[in-house]
């Protein structure tokens, strides 16, 4: 039998019925119970709600923060040692991130080592949420199953595994769920009302009491949509008549801005404009992935074989530029700046000035003019 947890799991479909708050607190107790807690029905609701592409689109907005960050191997002595970081430079570092960026919002999330081929791991993969009973330490190889894989009794399965966040940790997007429904349900609404009350009312207006024309007439304003057309005789008439209702529709707009603005909060930690909290939670973010790479990451590569040394994971966390131009002010009258700096970091490329040769002949002359050297 394979060790690779991941083969053993019975893959299953997952649940497609009618998710909204109620299944929502009835799968979280599930999920935070004392005996046998069970996640797969709070994962079908997370499924749902990230359907949301306010939600999604947020979500990435912060893994790419990450993702896109420069990163090092380096000593206590400040060096940096490439050759690691070309180890690393492959698809499966950058899934890996993703996963464990991707923990702080599912919850909980084992992520399982590839094998290791001419000193290269050859890849990560999820083990389905759904799956792990983290509280118990088991991987359930079918949803219906009441024990499963003790991962972390078995040190052989347990060396491939990388565990990312805390057993009962469920995650920021626990938070997100009741904005993401009620905004779904406004949205519902809203187009319901739209239907109802903005579209413009269609009336006919016939003199005839003849059965035939009035079907005729009722079917062509049953049917009518875009580049509408009737064909009337010359006594029927048909009008389009705007609702007094059309600007109630704010009051559903003013609903969904209100629930993305909560799941923004929820995502980033702060409301947009505050520029100081977003940035508190960058860091901490960074912090989260670089103490998941050095303390759980590296062992179990180290265990597979990779050699690391004295050297640790960091991020490259880019100056400013406002604040580095500041801190050459500073410096300016005190210590001499060179240009390579200059271009380095503040990304100009500068000389030193050189002045006119006969403004300074001139200068000259005129010194010697008044010493009297002219005069002898």
């Amino acid at each position: 039998m394979s060790l690779k947890v991941i083969e053993q799991i019975v893959r299953e479909d997952k649940y497609q019925g009618e998710i909204g708050i109620a299944q929502w607190r009835t799968a979280l107790k599930e999920a935070q119970r004392i005996d046998s807690p069970r996640r797969s029905a709070l994962y079908g609701v997370y499924d749902e709600v990230m359907l949301d592409t306010h939600l999604t689109a947020e979500i990435e907005k912060k893994i790419l923060e990450v993702l896109n960050m420069d990163f090092r191997f380096v000593n206590s002595n400040g060096e940096s040692d490439e050759g690691l970081k070309n180890l690393f430079k492959h698809p499966w570092f950058y899934d890996f991130i993703r996963l464990a960026m991707e923990a702080k919002y599912y919850g909980h999330s084992l992520i399982e080592l590839g094998e290791v081929v001419n000193g290269e791991l050859q890849g990560v993969d999820l083990i389905p949420r759904a799956h792990v009973v983290a509280q118990e330490g088991i991987v359930l190889k079918a949803l219906s199953d009441d024990s499963g894989i003790a991962y972390r009794d078995d040190a052989a399965i347990n060396s491939y595994l990388v565990e990312v966040g805390d057993a009962y940790d469920v995650g920021l997007l626990n938070r997100c769920v009741p904005h993401a429904f009620y905004k779904r349900f406004a949205m519902g609404t809203f187009s319901e009302y739209a239907e109802s009350f903005i579209t413009p009312l269609r009336i006919g207006k016939t003199n005839t009491t003849d059965t035939d024309s009035i079907n005729r007439m009722e079917e062509m304003l049953a049917n009518m949509s875009v580049a509408a057309y009737a064909v009337i005789g010359e006594t029927e008439n048909i009008e389009m008549v705007e609702t007094s209702n059309q600007k109630n529709y704010r009051t559903f707009t003013k609903i969904i801005d209100l629930c993305n603005a909560e799941m923004t909060k929820c995502v980033h930690g702060a409301a947009v404009p505050e520029d100081g909290m977003l940035e508190l939670a960058k860091k901490a973010n960074l912090d989260f992935v670089r103490n998941v790479i050095n303390f759980s990451l590296l062992p179990k590569l180290a265990n597979l074989g990779y050699v690391f040394g004295d050297f640790y994971f960091d991020f490259v966390e880019e100056e400013k530029p406002s604040e580095l131009l500041e801190l050459a002010k500073v410096l300016l009258p005190y210590k001499n700046i060179t240009n390579d700096w200059i271009a380095e970091h503040l990304g100009v490329t500068v000389e030193d000035k050189t002045e006119d040769l006969e403004v300074l002949f001139s200068a000259f002359l005129q010194t010697k003019k008044d010493e009297g050297f002219f005069n002898a």
